[in-house]
């Protein structure tokens, strides 16, 4: 508070006014009511807005178990013969908890788009690349190529949803680069045909 009685130095107080609110009171003040402390009570303030409440993200996977992760570079191998980039990330093998169908589920590192969603299937070619960097393998992706890519002027055009294409998945690291081949060979076997 600031004072000019008497001509004297002003007097300065860090008091608060019982007009200002308490965040951390559930009602409202009355005049000359008394918090715990036994400083004058302050009123409330009243939300203006509510949020929503959380909605749980459902991915899919829920009810499957995966039995491989890995981080690699996805290519695909597009209409005018050329490999082509679809994004980086994890690769995931999953099997289904009942069906022990397998399939592949890979998402775009960062924004978590979803790049690859195909099923295996028990006559599906996978093997090493050349250098032994990579794996080549063929799946129907149910993922178009179109989704949240942009696709410049005379680019190929991508595989079309519900057809059998070839793609490369690169891994740097040898091991994880065994372990997906190995997961590859061991559920693939137990899968549905393709369709």
């Amino acid at each position: 508070m600031f004072s000019f009685a008497g001509g004297s130095a002003p007097a300065f107080s860090f008091a608060a006014p019982s007009t200002a609110a308490s965040p951390h009171s559930d009602k409202a003040a009355s005049p000359g009511e008394q918090d715990s402390n036994g400083a004058p009570a302050s009123p409330t303030f009243t939300p203006v807005a509510s949020l929503p409440a959380e909605v749980p993200q459902a991915t899919g996977e829920e009810d499957e178990t995966t039995v491989f992760s890995g981080d690699g570079v996805l290519f695909e191998f597009d209409a005018s013969k050329q490999w082509r980039e679809r994004g980086s990330g994890e690769m995931r093998v999953n099997l289904g908890k009942e069906s022990k169908q397998g399939r592949l589920v890979m998402r775009q590192r960062g924004n978590l788009r979803l790049l690859m969603n195909a099923n295996l299937w028990p006559d599906m070619p996978a093997a090493r690349m050349e250098g032994g960097k990579g794996v080549t393998f063929a799946v129907i992706n149910a993922v178009s190529g179109e989704d949240g890519e942009a696709a410049g002027e005379g680019a190929p055009a991508p595989a079309r949803e519900g057809q059998l294409s070839t793609f490369a998945l690169r891994i740097r690291n040898p091991d994880v680069l065994a372990a997906f081949l190995m997961a590859l060979e061991a559920h693939k076997a137990g899968a549905k045909p393709a369709e």
